[in-house]
């Protein structure tokens, strides 16, 4: 019996083995690199953007199965000015190859660099991603889920994915919406945020920087750590350990919303600036 189980855990050891070893010959000899005038051609197609790559994009196997993008940019929508909409430095996404052994996939942590967006509304009231909402629900159309039996929940066989993933790596991002009918404008010059490793309904561990003006005359300046809680069921966002700077206001202690259609407030909160209760 023991021979049995040794030739087993042999037999398991060399399959796992050879499905790395052919990951790794696969994404040695693939080149992503090929494939992106295809790409650019059927985002222009669907869109009638023009999708951009400025940067190589890269496999990785060891220590975990994901892709690396190089910089890249997606056009504005006609009418809104050359400025790209979209514009990216580099991100990356893996999964880890241990939840890949155990058929239960986990995404890694989610990076992303010098992500640049433009957001705006024009005097007629359309947005510059308008077209792009417009496209996804064309695409839509036509498409309709399998209906389930009654009573019974239509499941998709295979490998789950698990919910948590490893958390958020974001820096330096910038954002601009600009409102030409109500004349109003927000900037948002610096944008760092980092998280742990994120479950349902544990709470993470969250750090995040902002500097902000808005319609000119409005300087924001936010720089929170805390740990962060949300369940969808029964709703409720929670900031516990909360340490929150907002320009020259210190903010310490918890904070939480229920509710979110008609919210409940409770704070356990202290500044020496400010009279929170």
């Amino acid at each position: 019996m023991r021979k049995i189980f040794r030739y087993l855990f042999i037999g398991i050891g060399a399959a796992l083995l050879f499905l790395v070893a052919l990951v790794a010959v696969f994404v040695a000899v693939f080149d992503a690199n090929e494939y992106r005038d295809d790409l650019s051609a059927l985002v222009l197609e669907h869109s009638g953007r023009d999708l951009q790559f400025h940067g190589d994009i890269s496999l990785t196997v060891f220590p975990a199965l994901g892709v690396k993008l190089g910089a890249m940019s997606l056009s504005n929508a006609e009418g809104f000015g050359p400025k790209p909409m979209v514009k990216v430095g580099g991100a990356s996404v893996a999964v880890d190859l241990a939840s890949l052994v155990r058929f239960q996939p986990e995404i890694e942590k989610l990076v992303l660099r010098d992500l640049e967006v433009d957001l705006q509304k024009n005097a007629a009231g359309v947005t510059n991603w308008d077209d792009l909402v417009a496209a996804s629900d064309d695409a839509g159309d036509g498409a309709q889920a399998p209906a389930a039996e009654d009573g019974v929940e239509s499941e998709t066989p295979g490998a789950s994915v698990e919910a948590a993933f490893g958390g958020l790596d974001l820096q330096n991002i910038r954002l601009s919406w600009r409102d030409a009918q109500a004349g109003t404008e927000l900037l948002i010059y610096d944008l760092d945020l980092s998280t742990g490793r994120i479950v349902p309904g544990q709470a993470f561990p969250l750090t995040l920087h902002l500097d902000a003006s808005a319609s000119g005359d409005l300087n924001i300046l936010v720089d929170l750590t805390t740990m962060l809680e949300f369940r969808a069921e029964p709703q409720q966002l929670t900031l516990s350990e909360m340490s929150l700077a907002l320009n020259e206001y210190q903010i310490d202690g918890d904070f939480q919303v229920r509710d979110f259609a008609r919210p409940a407030f409770s704070f356990d909160l202290s500044s020496p600036e400010l009279d929170v209760d």
